[in-house]
């Protein structure tokens, strides 16, 4: 129900995506944001993002417990890391699409936000040049799988943040973020536990129909995390702090109407699912 191309397609129709940049107003905790966001992300990124928060969806994952790090791997232009800036003292924004890389740098302009430190590069599992495939909408491309077109991007590694990080006198992750396009379970191969350790908790959109998502629960268990993996749509219901998207009521009565429906229907989207990872605490049992 989330990213099946055909559903995709039907409401980017419905929505009027033309291939257009829009502006999308927002407001965290009463500061106010306005994006520019390419309207095929109507239906995915802002949606997903700013109503349904699927990556905030455990009460512990809300942005506003995280003030240390923040790294928002496959940032795209930008949305989490501008709700991540409110709360985080740094987000570093991993992005390596050049058009998404110049949106993200123009929003955090345009909204004056200094504490989000921009990297035009792909997280990868180790330092080559890459091919960036084109996906079928501004979010989905990949170095996975796609096309004949492609960019050609340099990758970065959890070692080279974690290197940037203690040239900037920080010694651990907060928060990681991953949402790479099906180059998930890359990212954790050769990782030793003394690199994995040193982050707090992970979310991440994992595509099972691409990724084997095993080697990853076996990494991240042996590195002493927690987790659980629910299916989407993940619609948070209760909040800390507050997330408005403002206008684009078509968008809202279309998401209630479709949720309804699929709250009835028992549907979920079984070729994604949300991994919400933690350091397992001492007094800890089972999983989050």
């Amino acid at each position: 129900m989330k990213l099946t191309p055909t559903i995709t397609k039907v409401m980017n129709k419905i929505l009027g995506a033309k291939g257009n940049i829009i502006k999308v107003r927002f407001s965290v905790d009463g500061r106010n944001f306005e994006a520019y966001v390419p309207d095929d992300q109507k239906w995915l990124c802002v949606k997903d993002v700013l109503l349904n928060r699927e990556y905030e969806y455990p009460p512990e994952f809300e942005l506003k417990n995280f003030s240390g790090i923040i790294v928002d791997a496959g940032a795209h232009i930008g949305l989490f890391s501008l709700v991540a800036s409110v709360f985080a003292e740094k987000v570093y924004a991993i992005e390596p699409h050049p058009i998404n890389y110049n949106l993200l740098k123009a929003n955090l302009i345009k909204n004056n936000v200094n504490n989000v430190i921009t990297i035009n590069k792909a997280l990868w599992h180790k330092r080559e040049k890459l091919k960036l495939y084109q996906g079928s909408n501004t979010s989905t491309h990949s170095i996975i799988h796609g096309g004949e077109t492609y960019y050609e991007v340099e990758s970065i590694t959890l070692e080279d943040i974690f290197n940037i990080l203690e040239d900037e006198g920080f010694r651990k992750i907060d928060l990681l973020k991953i949402d790479i396009e099906g180059a998930e379970s890359r990212i954790f191969e050769g990782k030793d536990t003394n690199i994995l350790t040193r982050i707090e908790k992970i979310v991440g959109e994992i595509h099972l129909g691409i990724v084997d998502i095993e080697p990853i629960i076996q990494k991240l268990r042996n590195s002493g995390f927690t987790y659980i993996f629910p299916h989407p749509p993940l619609c948070k219901k209760n909040s800390g702090y507050s997330v408005r998207l403002h206008g684009l009521v078509e968008l809202k009565l279309l998401r209630n109407i479709l949720y309804a429906i699929g709250r009835l229907a028992g549907l979920r989207d079984n070729d994604i699912s949300i991994l919400f990872a933690r350091k397992k605490k001492e007094s800890s049992q089972g999983k989050v």
